[in-house]
């Protein structure tokens, strides 16, 4: 996060989609449906590659649809032409 957790006005990733959470998951993984920030939108990503979880809390799509979006676009603006 970029700035203080569960705040409707921070950016979070600057990706829309992405749910915030007051902390990233740093130990094993936690019950499916954990919500942090439930003023908020969405459950704790744990399960993206984009939280600090332990790699088998990551699922099959590790990445929001905005997340993908957005790194194509970084990568098309800054390294497809090289």
């Amino acid at each position: 996060q970029t700035g203080i957790p569960c705040d409707p006005n921070d950016p979070n990733d600057y990706v829309s989609d992405t749910p915030q959470q007051r902390y990233p998951t740093w130990e094993e993984c936690p019950n499916k449906g954990r919500d942090t920030c439930p003023n908020l939108p969405g459950n704790d990503p744990y399960t993206n590659v984009m939280d600090y979880a332990l790699d088998s809390c990551i699922e099959e799509q590790p990445f929001t649809t905005g997340q993908l979006e957005r790194m194509y676009y970084v990568w098309k603006l800054y390294r497809e032409s090289t």
